[in-house]
């Protein structure tokens, strides 16, 4: 990328290597300096003003410093993670993808390498549809999310019966209605014989879907995690809770490694083969308490 031992890092611009190319896919990578590196050139191909003094204070770094990094000598420091999500635009998945690498750049023991390869593996299989705004319909009850998982699961041509299946009994009625708005959406759609499926694993609220809507929604499935507690055994459920100090500027990691979690149950269902059950997995992380003068 650079000349060794060159000592002026904003008289060098590598820029060839990318103008007529697509963005790097974050993806793909197994360094994130190297992404890092790529991410630079990409920009710098269309944006005459990303130098590197540019990418430095965004990263609140020293030039010098950033030269290193990129050329893999150096490690990004911890402080700069937040602002380069920021100054990369990652969604949420590419910004848990991105901290793992960061993760297993700085590595030392082989099994904690192994673990970090084995999240990277969940975040890139899983690739989520996003809805927009004209899926909020899917949002406006928990049903819909079930019975789209449970047609998958079953394979049938018609609704009525997988009211049934549902916990709570859903009617056959709210079954076909469910069926009506994932067929709207195209969340469920019909093979050869008439058979519903799902076309992609898993959906992911967009942007433009309103935050009120699913701020309902999700106070729907915490009443079903709270009612679990009555309506199932413990050998068929996990609740569990955790009370901790934390500082503010811990919440983003404790975010990601959340965000982490979400990815590795997804990835692991999609490559389940036969399932026999649909789930609600609920992560919840809230203030219960705060000290003065921070509230």
């Amino acid at each position: 990328m650079e000349p060794i031992g060159s000592t002026d890092p904003e008289a060098r611009h590598p820029v060839a290597a990318v103008v007529e190319g697509e963005a790097p896919d974050l993806f793909s990578f197994t360094d994130y300096r190297e992404y890092l590196r790529r991410h630079y050139e990409f920009r710098r191909a269309r944006q005459a003003s990303f130098s590197y003094r540019f990418m430095a204070t965004r990263l609140e770094v020293d030039p010098g410093q950033l030269a290193h990094i990129l050329r893999g000598k150096l490690h990004l420091p911890q402080r700069a993670l937040a602002a380069t999500l920021k100054l990369c635009r990652f969604d949420s998945r590419e910004a848990a993808f991105f901290e793992e690498l960061v993760r297993l750049g700085r590595c030392r023991k082989p099994e904690d390498a192994a673990r970090s390869r084995e999240r990277l593996d969940a975040l890139r299989t899983v690739r989520p549809r996003a809805l927009g705004a004209g899926g909020e319909s899917f949002y406006s009850h928990w049903r819909h999310a079930v019975i789209r998982a449970l047609a998958s699961v079953v394979g049938v041509s018609e609704g009525g019966e997988l009211g049934s299946l549902c916990q709570p009994i859903q009617t056959p009625q709210e079954a076909a209605d469910s069926i009506r708005i994932l067929e709207e959406l195209n969340l469920l759609v019909r093979d050869e014989k008439g058979t519903l499926r799902a076309p992609e694993a898993h959906v992911v609220p967009g942007p433009d879907i309103s935050r009120a809507i699913l701020r309902k929604w999700h106070a729907q499935v915490l009443d079903l995690a709270s009612s679990s507690l009555d309506r199932f055994g413990a050998s068929d459920r996990d609740v569990s809770t955790l009370t901790v100090a934390l500082s503010s500027k811990d919440l983003p990691a404790v975010r990601g490694w959340i965000a982490d979690l979400r990815s590795q149950i997804q990835a692991h269902a999609a490559a389940t083969e036969t399932p026999d059950r649909v789930l609600d997995a609920c992560i919840q992380l809230f203030p219960v308490a705060l000290t003065p003068g921070r509230k």
